[in-house]
């Protein structure tokens, strides 16, 4: 594949997020990554999809969008909310971003009191 691998799997990286409990999800070429939108649970998530060929690796760094000011491929390492997703494939990698999002909004709900 030339450029970025995600380039030509818009629709199959949607599908995959609503396949897996997402309510919406939008996708933005950013400079260096994908960021994909994730409507979940009613809440908003940011994710920052980037692939590393020399290893070969796909990673996200999902976070809660309230945390976000700027949506930037660059800006999104210095976020310090949020977890990280490491998988070989597309197909691997939805499913985990969607157990960091659970993990997230568990600690959320931690933080806030809740159960």
């Amino acid at each position: 594949m030339n450029g970025e691998p995600w380039l030509e799997q818009h629709d199959r990286i949607k599908d995959l997020f609503i396949d897996h409990g997402a309510r919406k999800v939008a996708l933005e070429d950013g400079d260096g990554c994908l960021i994909i939108y994730i409507d979940y649970k009613d809440d908003i998530y940011v994710a920052f999809l980037r692939y590393d060929p020399n290893i070969p690796v796909y990673y996200i760094k999902v976070v809660n969008g309230k945390y976000i000011h700027t949506y930037s491929c660059a800006s999104s390492e210095y976020i310090p909310n949020g977890l990280y997703v490491f998988a070989k494939d597309l197909s691997e990698l939805i499913p985990k971003t969607i157990q960091k999002i659970k993990a997230l909004k568990n600690i959320e709900a931690k933080a806030s009191g809740g159960s």
